[in-house]
Order: C-alpha cells, then sequence, then structure tokens
C-alpha cells in the first residue's frame, strides 16, 4: 500500500502557474483567474480538498465531466461541419489536480522516456528525434538492413487515454510518488 503524500501550498502555487490563461470557464463557471487571484485563504482550501482527493484516492464524477464544443479550423466553409474539430472544456480544479501530479511525476517520467520520444517534452522539439530517424535511416540504407519507421499522425495525438492503462505504465516503470 502506498503512503499518501501531503500536498503542500508551495505545490498549489506552482501549479496555478501552469495553466492556462484567458481560456472559456468550465462547466461550474470558474475559470484559471478565478484559482490563480483567488488570494492565500482560496490556496488553503484548494491545497485542502485536493489532499483529500488524494488521500482518498477518489475524485468526484463532476470533476469528469466536460463541455464539447464545436471549434471552426478556419479553413474551408464555416457552414461544413468537415471543417469544425470537438474540443472538451474541462472542470478547471481537474486541470489543477493533473499541474499537481505532473510537478509530482515529470522528474520520474524524463529520467526513464525514451530518449527518441520527444515531441512533447518542455525545451525540446520532434526536430531533434527526426535528425537521428533520419541518420538511422541512411545508416540502414548503406548497410542493406531493412527499415520499418512508424509515425505518429499529430492530430490523433490528443485522443483519450484509457486512464488504467496509463496507471499500469507509470507502475511498470516504477513511478510511485504515492500518487495511486
Amino acid at each position: 500500500m502506498f503512503q499518501h503524500q501531503s500536498i503542500t501550498e508551495n505545490e498549489i502555487v506552482e501549479a496555478l502557474k501552469l495553466l492556462n490563461l484567458n481560456k472559456s470557464p468550465d462547466i461550474f463557471g470558474v475559470s484559471t483567474e478565478n484559482l490563480l487571484y483567488g488570494g492565500q485563504s482560496l490556496i488553503y482550501h484548494l491545497k485542502e480538498l485536493l489532499d483529500s482527493t488524494f488521500r482518498l484516492c477518489y475524485i468526484p464524477d463532476e470533476q469528469k465531466l466536460g463541455i464539447v464544443i464545436p471549434l471552426f479550423k478556419n479553413k474551408g466553409s464555416c457552414k461544413d461541419s468537415k471543417n469544425y474539430r470537438g474540443i472538451t472544456i474541462t472542470p478547471t480544479l481537474s486541470k489543477l489536480i493533473e499541474a499537481v501530479l505532473k510537478i509530482r511525476i515529470n522528474p520520474d517520467i524524463i529520467k526513464y522516456q525514451n530518449p527518441l520520444q520527444r515531441g512533447f517534452t518542455k525545451r525540446t522539439a520532434p526536430l531533434n528525434c527526426s535528425f537521428i530517424i533520419e541518420e538511422y535511416h541512411k545508416e540502414c540504407i548503406e548497410l542493406n538492413d531493412q527499415t520499418i519507421i512508424t509515425m505518429l499522425d499529430a492530430k490523433s495525438a490528443f485522443d483519450a487515454v484509457k486512464h488504467a492503462g496509463l496507471i499500469r505504465r507509470l507502475y511498470q516503470m516504477k513511478i510511485q510518488n504515492n500518487l495511486f
């Protein structure tokens, strides 16, 4: 069994800095700015709320709701539904939970991350990996070695993730950090 690691007010403050500003309020009418400028009292209450959420290993179903809205892609006719993509506005508190988890887990993720998987890693670019792939491919051609290269379609990069599978993978990587 994992031992719960209490959330600090500093973690809340740092997590709030990671959230994007000027975004639509969530289904409850709460925006990032509400949390960011709510003052020390709100930070204390957010800490207590998130601390109990982590301690009980329970996120209420209401925090898993989202508003799906169509967003025009800025190409083609605005009267054609194919020129829209759906975006989900998730609860701001859920984004804060995610940011706290990111602060806690990211150092371990970076440590165990495959050096060729850097597309969405801070201070790296997919272009760096493309150089490595290009050199590898050239070497395989020179050695007359068969090469199979698989690319991720960036349009699908943000599809839904099965949380059970993600948590299992973190467990397999021995990234525990008392989070789940």
